[in-house]
């Protein structure tokens, strides 16, 4: 696995989905606004001192962001965390 570069865009699983939902808060306060959907779709992981998960939300019926957070390593003793978000994105945007 190289470190460093994102991988491939997949579309998110059950499981990612799941996880994905816990940053709508954070999301909701930097941005100052507030989602009545919050579903990720898609995903591409890059490896550092853990690893950043670019994520594709759906926030709205044609309403699309991209949010990098970086899930640290667990013996970091940090906490998960929005780096960055994109508004304005579109369903067929690269992430």
């Amino acid at each position: 696995m190289m470190v460093g570069s994102f991988k491939e865009a997949k579309e998110a699983s059950p499981e990612l989905k799941e996880w994905a939902k816990k940053f709508k808060v954070q999301v909701e306060n930097k941005l100052n606004k507030k989602f009545d959907s919050f579903e990720a779709l898609q995903y591409t992981t890059q490896v550092v001192a853990g690893t950043n998960y670019r994520i594709k939300y759906q926030v709205g019926s044609d309403q699309y962001i991209h949010v990098k957070v970086h899930k640290p390593l667990p013996t970091s003793n940090s906490i998960e965390k929005v780096l960055e978000i994109e508004e304005g994105k579109t369903l067929e945007d690269a992430i």
